[in-house]
């Protein structure tokens, strides 16, 4: 089983996917964790959570290849664009996002 959370920052991605962890038993993948630890990670150009235009292939790449590694897998985070989900194989997907007009 392959599941998919994506959205926007503070929608409770991770939430879910440890809750979804913990019934199901399968691992969960943090995009956010992984964007850090191979120098995606740009907070200097004003946005804590995305990855430079020009990289963003070579990041998919890279987390499509550890993504693939698992037969059941939770994939969460907002590295990821909606319109791109497509590239990583799924059972299911959610997209979380916030209402800010109540903020």
């Amino acid at each position: 089983m392959r599941i998919l959370i994506l959205g926007q920052p503070r929608t409770g991605k991770t939430i879910l996917s440890t809750r979804l962890k913990e019934h199901y038993g399968i691992p969960v993948m943090h995009t956010d964790r992984y964007r850090r630890e191979w120098g995606y990670h740009c907070p200097w150009k004003g946005y804590s959570t995305e990855i430079p235009f020009e990289k963003q292939n070579a990041f998919y790449q890279q987390l499509q290849g550890l993504y693939m590694s698992y037969e059941d897998i939770i994939l969460e985070g907002s590295a990821i664009y909606p319109d791109d989900r497509d590239l990583f194989p799924h059972d299911s997907a959610v997209l979380l996002f916030r209402d800010v007009s109540s903020d």
